[in-house]
């Protein structure tokens, strides 16, 4: 008998049991809003689980109502019917105060207010209740279809361990998304965030929120790799960061990629063009998402390559590159020389100070006449003045000496002071003398002939460097300084094998006299 009566009480014990898990799992309900209207709910009781308006349907109010009124973590998720529609509300929907999964990643469901909403449209509350724990999934929330935007934030998180999925915020009148300081690892992923309020942020995080956590770092676009590829690299947490096309403060803003933390870089299939914005969130191994890092592709992104070479001398051999390279990258073993059909070594180059041009000096001579060839030796030798890698070297030709037929260029000319210059120094000459400035774009010597009236009355030469130069003209020729008066002055250079440019550049001065007042 004892047997007997300790077996019912183990059944009923079971029994019981089984009760409360079948009370608990009714406890956790899917509501299906199967209507765009903004009607509440008729029955919001604790526990109901009956979504219904007074119309008999379900909207997305009167669903978040009974989310609200539920004890565990319930569903929202969205009919067919209303499949491309959008559900406006005239007020804020009500704050999400359970654990509750909003989920329209299968359907094309749009949130919009029909008036003008001051509050967050979706608010996660911390207290009195939590909605820790909820999610909101494949929606698209919208402020104002028609702009500027009638309500903002869109979204506020106040409570922890929030998801925020593949959602679309736009249009808003305030920041798009916000984390407040009670709230951490709130998570938002895939998530484009656009067309928010001047001033205002995409992602805005008050101070302490997701373990205030701090967007990716040194975020850039390029430069060009030796192997032709334009990465966008920086550096984040160990987690996650995730790449965005568009600017966010105008829209549109799409997801592009995602790679790990740490030192990362992204490889588009479809490369940035020059003044495309992007930009990238991190999120750490706990889920706290960052705000916003952005950045502009730069207007150089080409590599640099030879465009040909001439022999100065028949030992030097000047090479043009498309663009200034960066001296400090340039190396004599990155070059390969060839003339006359041998590779010659290399003892040596120099580079201009603005990296226009780079001449190699061999060790071994060739003839008067003789041409050949250059190159780089491989990809990524050098880079140009942003950074630019070149790319698989190609050879390019060499042109024999003096083969070079090319007058240097001289612009930028500047005379300082130019005008009551004196050249003798006494009391009311301290500083006797001016200085000649001007950029050229081959080394050489510079001819400097000076004109008074209709009569050239000398010519000073000065060796310059490819560059701006700066020379001290001291008012002499031919030894003997030159009188009082008016003056034009024509600079021209003349490279090593001769070549000068007929005297274009052209300065007035003048000279005063020692004796005039100052």
């Amino acid at each position: 008998m004892r047997r007997a009566l300790v077996l019912m009480a183990l059944l009923a014990s079971l029994l019981g049991v089984a009760a409360s898990a079948q009370t608990a799992a009714a406890a956790s309900a899917t509501f299906v809003v199967d209507d765009t209207g903004d009607e509440p709910d008729q029955t919001p009781a604790p526990g109901d689980t009956d979504c219904a308006t007074a119309g008999g349907r379900c909207t997305l109010r009167a669903a978040l109502m009974q989310a609200n009124s539920t004890s565990d973590s319930d569903v929202i998720v969205f009919d067919a019917s209303i499949d491309g529609d959008t559900i406006e509300v005239a007020t804020q929907l009500p704050p999400i105060v359970r654990p509750v999964r909003i989920d329209a990643s299968d359907r094309d469901i749009t949130v919009a207010p029909s008036a003008l909403i001051t509050l967050p449209l979706f608010l996660i509350r911390d207290t009195p209740t939590s909605g820790g724990g909820s999610t909101l999934r494949g929606l698209t929330i919208d402020g104002d279809p028609d702009g500027p935007g009638r309500a903002g934030p869109l979204i506020r998180a106040g409570a922890s361990d929030v998801t925020i999925d593949r959602v679309v915020a736009r249009n808003s009148a305030d920041d798009g998304i916000e984390v407040a300081s009670t709230a951490q690892r709130v998570h938002i992923t895939r998530s484009p965030v656009f067309a928010y309020a001047p001033g205002r942020e995409a992602i805005a995080l008050d101070p302490g929120a997701n373990g205030d956590i701090a967007p990716p770092q040194n975020l850039r676009v390029g430069p060009r790799r030796g192997d032709g590829t334009l990465p966008i690299t920086g550096t984040a947490p160990d987690g996650v960061v995730e790449l965005f096309r568009g600017d966010p403060a105008t829209g549109p803003q799409a997801f592009t990629a995602e790679s790990p933390g740490g030192n990362f870089s992204f490889v588009l299939g479809i490369e940035p063009a020059p003044a495309e914005k992007f930009t990238a969130t991190a999120t750490d191994t706990a889920k706290n998402t960052s705000e916003f890092a952005e950045t502009t592709t730069p207007s150089d992104v080409v590599s640099p390559f030879l465009l040909g070479g001439v022999a100065t001398s028949l030992t030097d051999v000047r090479v043009q590159p498309s663009e200034p390279l960066d001296p400090s990258n340039v190396q004599v073993e990155d070059f390969t020389l060839t003339m006359a059909n041998s590779e010659r070594p290399l003892g040596g180059l120099s580079v201009a100070p603005d990296g226009s041009s780079v001449t190699l000096h061999s060790s071994t001579p060739w003839l008067n006449g003789e041409a050949g060839t250059v190159s780089l030796r491989a990809p990524a030798a050098v880079t140009d003045l942003s950074g630019n890698q070149n790319l698989q070297p190609g050879v390019v030709r060499v042109g024999g000496a003096p083969g070079d037929f090319i007058a240097p260029a001289v612009t930028s000319l500047k005379v300082s002071p130019k005008s009551r210059i004196c050249i003798s120094k006494g009391r009311k000459c301290k500083k006797p003398g001016t200085y000649v400035s001007f950029v050229t774009s081959e080394d050489g010597e510079a001819v400097f002939t000076f004109v008074r009236g209709t009569r050239t009355i000398g010519i000073r030469r000065y060796p310059v460097e490819p560059g701006r130069n700066k020379i001290r003209f001291d008012g002499r020729i031919h030894g003997r300084k030159i009188t009082a008066g008016r003056y034009k002055l024509y600079v021209g250079v003349e490279d090593a094998v001769g070549n000068i440019a007929a005297l274009q550049p052209r300065y007035l001065f003048s000279i005063r006299s020692n004796a005039a007042k100052r």
